[in-house]
């Protein structure tokens, strides 16, 4: 049987900014927050949702990237994680297995008009004890 896992859920705002970057606000329970984090359970789920707003019309995500963290020291553990479209685009399930600790940037792609765009990373590391 399966374990039963709460999802972290953030809504999101995206624009675009003049380096061709699509930069996110990430909202947890109406509160602005970074959109990474530590994460100390294994097989943990976060779902990005685009909020219905005006300005987010025509977005939809397309890809999520995965990978080391510049300079760091730490470890990168790229390999625990894996993204899911779902909803047509507007959504996207990132599942992390958290079998290693480490460091790893992930980067959201998103559409609009036929044009792709990255997102800066939030940052996520594993981290197998609480803090």
């Amino acid at each position: 049987m399966l374990p039963t896992l709460t999802p972290f859920i953030f809504n999101v705002d995206i624009a675009i900014n003049e380096n061709d970057e699509a930069i996110i606000t990430y909202y947890e329970n109406g509160k602005v927050v970074n959109g990474g984090g530590s994460v100390v359970d294994a097989n943990s789920i976060g779902l990005y949702i685009i909020k219905d707003h005006p300005s987010n019309e025509g977005i939809t995500f397309v890809d999520v990237e995965f990978s080391e963290v510049e300079g760091a020291e730490e470890r990168c553990a790229k390999e625990d994680f894996a993204g899911a479209l779902i909803k047509g685009g507007k959504a996207i399930c990132i599942f992390d297995s958290n079998l290693n600790t480490g460091l790893t940037c992930m980067r959201f792609v998103v559409e609009r008009g036929g044009k792709t765009y990255k997102s800066p990373d939030p940052q996520v590391e594993n981290d197998r004890e609480p803090n």
